[in-house]
């Protein structure tokens, strides 16, 4: 295959609302594959595998216990499992390792952590999540992906509390980048492009999703 390029995908907060913005060259029309930006463009899919693993930074938030943390991950990635397609998230156990970045020469794991100390300048500065992917440049097959919570400005719950960003709503939503989707322009699809802290509506797929990832990722027969 090709080299191997990133491919980030930010979540920020705009003026009182989450704007979950994936920075591609052509805008969604309903649901859409993600592309690489290199020409010539390929969409991009998990490649020879039903499945992709993740694995959770045992700290997790420290707005929440690192269990009830961790539970509201796994909603988010269960959500898509339960969606009618071939392809399944697979939790493995939390790690104290764990981090955002992609290796070459070496194991790699599809890492969810929490920056809590610094944001780096050169991540969206008002980011509430970025999602990084990394890519074969000649078939679009995901070699890595990794979220991102920026924990420094946000505070996170898990009961879709006023002023708390639900931290199940926020991964439903990047989970369905780790596979491949880009921004959809229904509203209400849970790759829909805005939500709002205290937000939870992007938990439950709708059909907008469903279609997408079954498209992507066709039942078995």
């Amino acid at each position: 295959g090709g080299p191997s390029v990133p491919h980030r995908c930010p979540s920020v907060f705009i003026g009182g609302f989450l704007a979950l913005v994936l920075l591609l060259p052509f805008p969604a029309a309903a649901w859409e594959q993600a592309m690489t930006h290199e020409e010539p463009q390929q969409p991009l899919h998990v490649a020879d595998s039903n499945c992709l693993q993740y694995t959770i930074h045992d700290a997790c938030s420290e707005d929440v216990p690192p269990s009830e943390c961790w539970t509201a991950v796994d909603e988010g990635f269960a959500a898509w499992n339960a969606a009618g397609s071939y392809f399944r998230f697979e939790p493995t156990a939390p790690a104290t390792c764990c981090r955002a970045g992609y290796q070459q020469e070496g194991a790699n794991a599809n890492c969810i952590s929490w920056r809590e100390d610094a944001w780096p300048d050169e991540y969206p500065p008002a980011g509430i999540a970025l999602t990084t992917l990394t890519y074969d440049v000649s078939t679009g097959a995901i070699l890595d992906a990794d979220v991102e919570f920026n924990g420094v400005p946000f505070q996170y719950g898990t009961d879709c509390a006023p002023g708390l960003t639900d931290i199940q709503n926020t991964m439903t939503h990047e989970s369905g980048h780790m596979f491949g989707l880009d921004h959809s322009d229904v509203p209400g699809a849970t790759m829909w492009p805005r939500s709002y802290v205290g937000d939870c509506s992007l938990r439950s797929l709708e059909a907008d999703d469903l279609e997408g990832i079954r498209t992507i990722y066709p039942p078995a027969d």
